[in-house]
């Protein structure tokens, strides 16, 4: 079935869009899957590991759907189609934390598709008991927008404080009138300026990690023997702060520093993350 035909069949007003998509995405959750798009058939004519990864899906064999949409991903590369089904099918087999990573990966890709940010949405709720992730404030402002859209609405600001700025070079008449207006204009830029230096740095200096053991122990310092800090549940969004690389009784051990964004850094053993950087 092609859920997309609800949104044509809803109509054309905003309320009865907004109806249909949160209808397609509480769909598409609980029992669905998205189609083959053109990206992926366009690399696999036959579409053969893709059809088989959707038929276990539908079995219930949940897991090796997940398994066959991350082998995909690795023989065609980054696919929205693919990140969204990989995560229903790891949120179905009860990889909360799985799921939420494969999903962020596809709004990387399709930032604003109503689907993967409802099921976002509903499984930070089911981690966090709300629909935000635990992050500062200011970082959920940040990401509230893409850095191409801060990037256009900087743009756009700074065209009119030019067109204002030359409509007050070229009518001396008007430069009074325009004075207030301007300024304005010039400080909106400013503004906006910073939100897309800020969001560019957020965007390729940041690493985040998602939990995705259902308890992940997290240490005062990187040692086993370390005082244990917190317990994260599977699914906890983390900010990655740090990291070492460690010899211990003949093992090499990766630990992360990572905080919350609600308490103090703590330290985690790699293998109960997945970092998406």
């Amino acid at each position: 079935m092609n859920f997309r035909i609800l949104l044509a069949c809803a109509g054309n007003s905003p309320a009865s869009s907004r109806f249909a998509a949160s209808l397609l995405a509480l769909l598409l959750l609980l029992v669905g899957l998205r189609p083959s798009d053109a990206g992926v058939t366009a690399e696999l004519p036959s579409s053969g590991g893709f059809d088989a990864a959707n038929r276990w899906y539908e079995q219930g064999r949940y897991a090796e759907a997940a398994e066959a949409y991350g082998r995909l991903i690795q023989t065609l590369g980054p696919s929205e189609t693919l990140y969204y089904n990989l995560g229903n099918a790891w949120f179905k087999a009860g990889q909360t934390g799985k799921a939420i990573v494969a999903w962020r990966q596809a709004a990387k890709i399709l930032p604003r598709d109503p689907s993967t940010q409802f099921n976002l949405d509903f499984a930070r709720k089911k981690v966090a008991g709300n629909d935000h992730r635990l992050l500062p404030a200011w970082e959920r402002a940040l990401t509230a927008l893409t850095l191409n859209e801060w990037t256009v609405c900087a743009s756009g600001a700074l065209w009119i404080w030019f067109t204002l700025l030359g409509l007050g070079e070229a009518k001396a008449s008007l430069r009074t009138a325009l004075r207030g207006y301007t300024a304005t204009a010039g400080a909106v830029v400013l503004v906006l300026a910073v939100g897309v230096a800020a969001a560019a740095n957020l965007q390729f200096n940041h690493t985040s990690a998602v939990v995705v053991v259902p308890d992940a122990i997290a240490r005062v310092g990187p040692v086993d023997e370390a005082q244990v800090k917190y317990h994260y549940r599977d699914g906890t969004e983390l900010r990655v702060l740090d990291q070492k690389i460690l010899d211990a009784d003949g093992r090499r051990q990766t630990w992360f520093q990572v905080q919350d964004g609600s308490r103090s850094p703590a330290w985690l053993k790699s293998d109960q993350v997945e970092i998406i950087r």
